[in-house]
């Protein structure tokens, strides 16, 4: 059965009672409510931090600006520490498409992982 959020603007509910249903639900199925409830507090971190970063109301640690990219490459090659040098490629460019795919992907891995361990029979769908 597919979880069903409603939200009333009007009432003004926080983002985190959206799943609050859901994670009650999950805790009465034998699922620790307190893991419930962290999981949607890293999913809702994960959407906003998304939003903010594409609406540049936060850090991106990266750019699409190919000069700015240059830039940001050339100084951290110039920092001289081994590890910024060889990811600063990576860490000068920003793909917000593939940092989106990639955090989904590892929250609903770590959702199946945790689901394993709540519950040891295979999963069904």
């Amino acid at each position: 059965m597919k979880p069903e959020l409603r939200y009333d603007p009007t009432a003004g509910a926080s983002p985190e009672s959206l799943s609050v249903s859901d994670c009650s639900r999950e805790h009465d199925a034998g699922d620790p409510g307190d893991e419930s409830v962290r999981l949607v507090r890293l999913l809702l971190a994960t959407v906003v931090g998304t939003l903010l970063r594409e609406s540049s109301g936060g850090p991106t640690l990266g750019s699409t600006d190919p000069n700015a990219v240059a830039r940001r490459q050339r100084e951290l090659e110039a920092s001289g520490l081994p590890a910024l040098v060889r990811a600063a490629s990576e860490l000068s460019f920003y793909d917000q498409d593939a940092d989106y795919v990639y955090a989904m992907e590892a929250l609903i891995e770590l959702v199946v992982a945790r689901s394993r361990a709540w519950h040891p029979r295979p999963l069904t769908s």
